[in-house]
């Protein structure tokens, strides 16, 4: 059976569309990039991302009110899980606008309640994000030690890969 040229151009042209339309299809449903973050208060509301499919709970290196965390819309994002020293949410809807988050402290230091400012973004996801009062706290230094020493570990066995 022979085909001819328009055929065979036709067959072509109509897989490179489909290869094209799968392409974008999947770039525009890809999931956002996770990531964990140390945040340290300041007097300045803390950006925090949020997503519709991924939660993100903010650990404490304090013990917080979680039952007296304040949403400025309830009807955007949800409280989903209240510990100790954390807090998970999850966005109901992409946000348009900031949503704002008071998360009150257990101890009355001079951080009574610190404010989160959730946005959403639509390549990135806090997935994690450590809350720390002071930069100086003990728990902050091993927790940037300790990525510091996985960063080395992973450059030695990239030179040893190498040769």
């Amino acid at each position: 059976m022979r085909f001819c040229a328009s055929t065979r151009l036709s067959c072509l042209l109509l897989t490179l569309w489909s290869l094209g339309a799968w392409a974008a299809a999947t770039e525009s449903t890809s999931p956002p990039g996770v990531r964990t973050r140390n945040v340290t208060l300041t007097t300045a509301a803390e950006a925090v991302h949020v997503s519709t499919a991924i939660p993100t709970t903010l650990t404490f290196d304090t013990p917080v009110n979680g039952r007296a965390a304040v949403l400025n819309d309830t009807t955007l994002v949800e409280i989903l899980a209240v510990g100790e020293r954390s807090l998970t949410l999850l966005a109901l809807e992409e946000l348009r606008e900031p949503v704002t988050l008071r998360v009150p402290l257990s101890d009355a230091s001079s951080w009574a309640a610190p404010v989160f400012r959730l946005i959403s973004m639509v390549d990135v996801v806090d997935a994690q994000v450590l809350v720390f009062q002071n930069i100086s706290s003990p728990e902050l230094s091993f927790v940037r030690f300790r990525g510091s020493h996985a960063l080395c570990v992973m450059r030695v066995a990239a030179r040893r890969a190498r040769g």
